[in-house]
């Protein structure tokens, strides 16, 4: 059907593909695999943050695990000498 939520998975690989076609991203990255890391890490926080008992995080709590994700992800997808 096209559906459900592995197309925002094949989404984000179709755009680093092209990003890698241009040069902005490593020829030898796993593209599948990163951003199965990327869009499951997200997954699982927002999860979390539903089925806990915890308030949920303030937006500024949000956008830094986020800056975190990214940032631990961004090594393997920078061309070298970036």
């Amino acid at each position: 059907r096209g559906a459900g939520p592995r197309r925002g998975n094949e989404l984000l690989a179709r755009y680093l593909r092209a990003e890698q076609a241009l040069g902005r991203v490593r020829p030898d990255a796993d593209l599948d695999a990163i951003v199965d890391l990327l869009l499951g890490a997200c997954l699982m926080h927002v999860l979390w943050e539903l089925v806990s008992d915890d308030q949920p995080a303030p937006p500024q709590e949000d956008a830094r695990y986020i800056a975190r994700i990214v940032g631990s992800v961004m090594p393997l997808l920078a061309p070298d000498g970036d």
